[in-house]
This record gives structure tokens, C-alpha cells and sequence, in this order.
């Protein structure tokens, strides 16, 4: 099993699950992965439509876990067996498990005979011709709005099929799992969302005369949050789906970690925790490349807590740091932010030309910007993700260095480089991050 990144955008407009996760890297350097990474769903499906055979009947339900993220571009392993009518399906990457799936067939196998469309009746008597118009933008839900409960009652239907190899197949056990993906993506929990577990039932047929749910079509949903834990950030949401005509097609229990929100940068604790000495910066000029969030922005703001006027450059877009600035002006503190990557030599070389027209001087040049490195197992393809992870991340620290040293050392100015205790202390599947922080650390002692 592979994927490109145009697989994702595709299952993104054909599913309506839009999650910046999944199709924008900007978001994804700020997540835990570093990445886009594929969709729960889109795993199940590709899976599935590797084990089903055409003459197979749909599955009559489906438990699926999900163990690891599903990256562009790296091939996964995906092994089926079948034990009567129930098929078990498992997707690793070298020895790390990925995915589990359980299909079984017999609708006595756990299958939803009979579920409730009692809450769609009424609406299919009112509306002829349902909207089934999808978010483009996921929502943000609070934890609080998450305890005090959410319910939705909505009509949904998939995009184009063009180039979505499984819609339709399998009597529209793809449109459910499409659904599935959409409600956990972009409404319950929405933005801050991970796919943990989904436990679905498919209704069946009640006689020879009955239809199959439909392959493209629109369908109702009912989505409520059945149980939000708070301490472990895991949230459960109930889901009821039947046809326009209040036929029922499944009902589905899924699974979700809710992460928590960016950090926001706390200055009052950030000033309590300046010493004396931080005086000794006030009126210096510092770059801080990857100083947009998390340990960058801290630094960053510290920086201009002690009196330095800050530029702090990175790739994704300037709205947390637009708040940051504007929350350290009120205090007679300055940080500016220049969008673009620490790699490029011209970018480097038009944000220090800024610095010396402006101030006629470098002071300091912090070199934080970083990838967030995701688990490195052994594979066909590791090596190559290693050395491709290291180069890219090493030009962060070696361009603007080369860029900047010949100013640093006019004002007898500091290289800044933040390592990592990883170094000393190496954690399993790591290796390419700190093979990258050894690389680097040795980099920034210029002889001079």
C-alpha cells in the first residue's frame, strides 16, 4: 500500500474530510508527524479493496484500530487471511503495526439487523430534496462544548468518484466509511482530531426486493458525542446513517484522541523567569530561524522580553506570532516575522540585507528550525528517508549560518543552536534526528 500526497487531496474532495492534517504541510510541521499524513479511512479502503474480491459480499461489520500514522510515499505491507467468513486484515511498516481491520461477513456476526431510523423519518417526509452541502473548513470544538455534548443531524454525499478506485464498490461500504471519516475530521472532533478506533454495522437487506444501500447518493446522519474524557483526551461519537428515504444503512461508534491546542506563549511566565543578566541583550539585534511556535516563539519572546529586537523567520504563516507580536508591543517590546524557509540561500540573504538597512547589524542568530521527525522503522526505503531527512534539515543550520557569519562576526556577535538530549540519550526509530543534531552541532563553532 502507497499513497502520493495527490491521493489524499483527491479522497479530501471525494470525502469532504478536509482536515489541514491531511492536505496542508504548513499544519502539518506543527503536529507531532511533521507532515501530511494519509486518512484513517483511506487506509481501511485502500486495504480492503485489496483483500475483497468483487464476488465477495460486503462486509457485515467492521472493527477497525488504528496504530500509526500512513505516510506519502512510503510503502506499507498489507497481509489478509480469511478464517470462514471472517476476514482479518493487518497493515505494518516492517515490523510496526499500523493497522488492524476485522471484516466478518455473516450478517449473524455482529451486523446492526434492525437499527433505529426513527429520528430520519420525519425529516425525509419534510425534505424532498436534502442539502448535502460539507464543511470546508473543519471546526474547532472546545473541550467544554465537547463534555456538555454535541449532536448533528445532517444530510451528507460524496464528491466526484473520479479517480477514487473505491467508490461505490462493495454496495456502498465506501460512501460509509467516507461519512465516518468526514464527521471526525471536520465536525466531531473536527481540526484536533486523530482516527482511534471505529466500530461499524452494516444493515442488511430485509428481503430479496430490498436495496442495497446506494453506491452514490445522498445519506442522513445523526452524529452525538456519547462520552468525552477529559484526562485522556478520548472522545467517543455515536453515529445513525440511512438513506433519503429513511431506509437505515449503519450505525457506527468512533473512536478519537483530541490533542491539545498550540501552546500559546505565556510572557508573565517567561518575564518571572528572566535573570539579571538578560539585561545585557537589551538593544541587540537576533534572527531566530523556526521561531514561529512551540520552543522558538518562547525563545523568541524571550529574547524580546530582554530587550533585543527580534526577526523571527518560518515557513508557515504568521498568525501566531502576529499575536505575539502585538502582545509584547503593548509592552514596549519588538518581534517581526519574515515568512520563508531557513534552506534557501536567497531567502537568507534578503532577510539579513533587511537587518543591516534597518539596523546595520546582526547580534545573535538562533538556529532552531526543524522538521519534527516522526518514527523511522527498518524498511525497503529507510535509508533513503534517513540521509533525505538529514540533508534537508542540515541546510536549516548550514544556510543561514553561511549567510550570516560574516555580519555576526563584525559585531563579535553568537550562534545559537538548539540540540536535543536525544543526542546522549537515543530513543528507538529515531536515528535520523539525532544523526541530524550530531551533524549539526559541530557546525555552528566557526573558528573565529
Amino acid at each position: 500500500m502507497r499513497f502520493s500526497e495527490d491521493d489524499l487531496r483527491r479522497f479530501a474532495e471525494w470525502s469532504g474530510d478536509r482536515n489541514p492534517l491531511h492536505t496542508d504541510a504548513a499544519f502539518a510541521r506543527s503536529t507531532p508527524f511533521g507532515q501530511p499524513i494519509a486518512h484513517g479511512m483511506l487506509s481501511v479502503l485502500d486495504a480492503l479493496n485489496v483483500a475483497l474480491r468483487p464476488s465477495d459480499r460486503p462486509p457485515a461489520s467492521l472493527e477497525i484500530e488504528f496504530r500509526g500514522a500512513v505516510v506519502p510515499g512510503v510503502e506499507y505491507d498489507v497481509d489478509s487471511e480469511w478464517s470462514g467468513d471472517e476476514l482479518t486484515v493487518a497493515v505494518h511498516l516492517a515490523d510496526t503495526a499500523v493497522m488492524n481491520i476485522r471484516a466478518a461477513m455473516d450478517p449473524a456476526e455482529g451486523a446492526a439487523p434492525d437499527p433505529d431510523a426513527s429520528w430520519v423519518t420525519g425529516i425525509a417526509t419534510r425534505v424532498a430534496t436534502p442539502s448535502a452541502d460539507t464543511r470546508r473548513e473543519p471546526v474547532a470544538r472546545a473541550t467544554t462544548e465537547l463534555e456538555q455534548g454535541v449532536e448533528i443531524v445532517a444530510a451528507y454525499q460524496t464528491g466526484s468518484a473520479a479517480g477514487i478506485p473505491y467508490a461505490g464498490t462493495h454496495h456502498g461500504v465506501g460512501e460509509v466509511l467516507a461519512l465516518c471519516s468526514y464527521i471526525v475530521g471536520m465536525e466531531l472532533p473536527g481540526l484536533r482530531s486523530l482516527f482511534t478506533r471505529a466500530s461499524i454495522r452494516f444493515a442488511q437487506p430485509a428481503g430479496p426486493n430490498d436495496l442495497d444501500p446506494p453506491q452514490a447518493g445522498v445519506l442522513w446522519y445523526r452524529a452525538r458525542t456519547r462520552r468525552f474524557d477529559r484526562h485522556f483526551r478520548i472522545l467517543d461519537t455515536q453515529v445513525d446513517i440511512a438513506t433519503a428515504d429513511a431506509r437505515p444503512v449503519a450505525t457506527a461508534l468512533l473512536r478519537s484522541y483530541v490533542p491539545f491546542g498550540p501552546a500559546t506563549v505565556d510572557l508573565e511566565t517567561l518575564s518571572a523567569h528572566l535573570l539579571p543578566a538578560a539585561g545585557r541583550l537589551d538593544g541587540l539585534v537576533a534572527l531566530v530561524c523556526g521561531g514561529s511556535r512551540s520552543l522558538g516563539a518562547d525563545i523568541a519572546a524571550a529574547l524580546a522580553l530582554s530587550g533585543c529586537h527580534v526577526y523571527t523567520g518560518a515557513r508557515g504563516n504568521a498568525d501566531d506570532i502576529f499575536d505575539l507580536s502585538q502582545r509584547l508591543a503593548k509592552r514596549g517590546r519588538h518581534i517581526e516575522f519574515v515568512q520563508g524557509d531557513a534552506g534557501d540561500p536567497v531567502w537568507c540573504q534578503r532577510t539579513l540585507e533587511r537587518i543591516r538597512a534597518r539596523h546595520g547589524r546582526l547580534d545573535l542568530l538562533v538556529l532552531n528550525a526543524c522538521s519534527a521527525p516522526s518514527v523511522l522503522r527498518i524498511g525497503p526505503d529507510a535509508s533513503a528517508r534517513h540521509d533525505e531527512y538529514v540533508q534537508q534539515n542540515l541546510r536549516l543550520v548550514q544556510t543561514p549560518l553561511a549567510a550570516c557569519l560574516s555580519t555576526l562576526d563584525q559585531s563579535e556577535g553568537t550562534v545559537a543552536y538548539v540540540s536535543s538530549s536525544f543526542v546522549e540519550d537515543p530513543p528507538p526509530g529515531l536515528s535520523h534526528y539525532v544523526a541530524l543534531k550530531q551533524a549539526a552541532e559541530p557546525v555552528q563553532r566557526p573558528e573565529y
